[in-house]
């Protein structure tokens, strides 16, 4: 009995314990059941979990909660029930603020309203230390004003000795703190967690800018804690101004207008050796004030930062440097650069074309502009420089020479050219040049014998009569190059892809019904203007306007006659011109004058266009050296009269002086 008694006593016992153990069971539980990790500052921590449902029924009417005494959680999981027996895998996400530090207590809460079953997830997140700050540009360099910058704590302990070093750079700077006190290795920054503080950037020695511009980097770095340190490089950025665009200069002188034009092969952005170019400038003055001595200079930068504007060949007297003189207030004045790309021009991408305009009156350095909203950049226009592909050997037009401007039949004529390696594929070792037109009966060639490398140029001449019973007309003539020559063969394996034309004017002809005559016309030189000085000894300049009346496009071949007496004839700025219908264009005659040139003197402007001749006589005033001269179209003697008078009017004025001064 007794021994039944005991059985039965620890049946009942081991039940009670069951019970008691189903009964200590949590029903909703957490794994891991806590989370520990570290993390930084600023940054949004995902936490990942799971939830078990350990009891016999299922959970639903889940409630979601957190508490953190540092950041807050922006994702809580989004269960709303879970079944018995199951585990979801879920997460949370916190947010750490910028700039906190210490440990994270934080705790995920969920509870079931259904059956009040609940579970806790604690959470440690230990905030590593951070040592690091950032510098910002505020205010720029210039050549002439100080430039500032802002050095921030972005971590989130204390940093107190900052220091401010040049780590390269093209010049040296002096660092200020908001106070104006120097910052050096004795005097730091101090920055609490997530301070600034801005310091001013003072350059020394800079020298001269030049238009690339100059840099210098700087490195702010904690000494004691070498994790917090930063770099920034600072520009001052270039300028084709001597000083720097002067503050405030474009109220006063602005360049209005950059005008590029090609009249070669290449286009106006890209440009071919030999390209003939023409740039305008445009410049205003926008002030109340007259400015005096106005220069207008244009650059060519390669990619080393080397103005190489000097190694192009210009036709304007004034080169890269143009003397506008002066502007009157609210007037616009025009710069008008033209030149010739070289044979031996360096070939390469990414020339910068700039341009400006200054006061020599006050000086470049208080009044210069070289901004234009026609520079794709602003302050330049990108340029490549490229060979020619269609043509390795190339002709130059500009120096096709004919020994008569004006011939007749019969006539002798011989005819000078240069030619150049232009292509870019090495030496040729012969070249062939041919002259072709069928009503001349011409169909000539030359061997030139001399090695051509890039950029070389080679000279040559034909000769040959001008047969009779012809019309007397303009005649072009057609020169093309053969090239790449095989010894073996006897042979050229390329020829040019171009043609290049001079032109020859045949004035008078024998017919076989007599001596026929070119007529004369009188409706193509528009108007004449002397557009220098004119002084013994000198340069004088006359510009001519030379319009197409007629219907049809046409050519004109422009000359002058009449001034070998009293100077000589330096150049004819476009000599063949091709004018569509009712089109103009304006043609300088350059002549120097006789030392003992003076009075009045004249000379003849003629067109010739398709054996259409027009002739206008123009008349210049040549004073003594220094003095400045006259200027009529068509003849006359009106200025020579009006000096007369004046001198006269003076020497009467004089002696009515003198009676007066005599009767006191």
């Amino acid at each position: 009995m007794m021994h039944k008694n005991i059985l039965t006593f620890f049946a009942v016992f081991t039940f009670v314990i069951l019970l008691a153990g189903f009964g200590s069971a949590a029903t909703l539980e957490f794994n891991p059941a806590s989370i520990n990790m570290v993390a930084n500052h600023n940054q949004e921590v995902t936490l990942t979990f799971s939830l078990i449902n350990n009891g016999p029924n299922n959970q639903t009417d889940l409630t979601w909660t957190s508490t953190s005494n540092i950041g807050t959680f922006s994702t809580l999981p989004n269960l709303p029930e879970i079944n018995t027996g199951d585990t979801e895998q879920l997460s949370a996400v916190l947010n750490i603020p910028l700039y906190a530090s210490g440990t994270i207590h934080a705790n995920i809460h969920v509870m079931s309203d259904t059956s009040s079953e609940a579970a806790d997830l604690p959470i440690t997140i230990t905030i590593n230390p951070s040592y690091t700050l950032s510098i910002t540009e505020d205010n720029s360099l210039t050549q002439t004003s100080n430039g500032t910058i802002i050095i921030e704590n972005t971590g989130n302990q204390a940093l107190n000795n900052i220091k401010l070093t040049k780590v390269s750079g093209d010049f040296n700077v002096d660092f200020f703190d908001n106070n104006d006190n120097l910052i050096t290795n004795t005097n730091p920054i101090h920055l609490a967690i997530g301070a600034s503080e801005t310091v001013t950037v003072s350059p020394t020695n800079i020298g001269i800018v030049g238009f690339e511009g100059k840099s210098v980097t700087i490195k702010a770095e904690d000494s004691t804690q070498t994790d917090a340190s930063d770099t920034i490089t600072l520009s001052i950025p270039g300028s084709f101004c001597s000083n720097g665009q002067t503050p405030g200069a474009e109220d006063n002188l602005t360049i209005r207008n950059v005008d590029i034009t090609n009249d070669g092969n290449g286009k106006d952005d890209e440009w071919q050796l030999l390209d003939d170019m023409t740039i305008e400038v445009d410049v205003k003055n926008l002030g109340n004030d007259n400015i005096r001595d106005v220069f207008v200079e244009i650059g060519l930068f390669d990619s080393s930062g080397r103005n190489v504007i000097s190694d192009l060949d210009f036709s304007n007297s004034d080169e890269e440097e143009f003397d506008i003189g002066s502007i009157r207030d609210g007037d616009t004045e025009t710069a008008t650069f033209e030149f010739k790309v070289p044979a031996d021009f360096d070939v390469q991408n990414n020339y910068k074309l700039t341009v400006k305009a200054y006061s020599d009156d006050v000086g470049e350095e208080n009044l210069c502009v070289d901004t234009a909203n026609d520079l794709s950049n602003d302050v330049f226009d990108s340029i490549d420089v490229v060979e020619d592909d269609n043509n390795n050997i190339a002709v130059d037009e500009n120096s096709i020479v004919l020994s008569e401007d004006q011939a007749s039949c019969g006539d002798t004529v011989l005819v000078n050219f240069d030619v150049y390696n232009v292509g870019g594929n090495g030496k040729e070792d012969q070249t062939k040049v041919t002259l072709k037109n069928a009503e001349l009966g011409l169909n000539k060639e030359l061997i030139i014998r001399k090695d051509l490398d890039d950029g070389d140029k080679a000279s040559g001449e034909f000769s040959f009569t001008i047969p009779t019973g012809i019309e007397a007309k303009l005649y072009p003539l057609e020169f093309q190059t053969f090239y790449d020559y095989r010894s073996s063969s006897d042979f050229y394996r390329e020829e040019s892809d171009d043609t290049w034309n001079g032109f020859l004017n045949v004035i008078s002809c024998s017919t076989a019904q007599g001596q026929g005559t070119v007529p004369l016309t009188g409706n193509t030189i528009a108007s004449a203007n002397l557009i220098s000085d004119a002084v013994a000894g000198k340069e004088i300049k006359v510009s001519s306007t030379i319009i197409n009346s007629d219907s049809e496009s046409k050519t004109f071949v422009v000359s002058a006659t009449g001034y070998q007496s009293w100077g000589s004839l330096d150049s004819v700025s476009e000599r063949i011109l091709t004018l569509a219908p009712g089109a103009s264009k304006d043609v300088t005659f350059t002549f120097t004058a006789d030392k003992d040139a003076s009075g009045s003197q004249s000379f003849t402007i003629e067109t010739n266009a398709g054996g259409v001749i027009d002739t206008q006589q123009v008349e210049v005033f040549i004073e003594g050296t220094g003095s400045a001269g006259g200027f009529s179209i068509g003849g006359g003697n009106n200025l020579v009269w009006i000096i007369v008078i004046v001198n006269v009017i003076l020497v009467i004025l004089i002696i009515l002086v003198a009676v007066r001064l005599s009767r006191r």
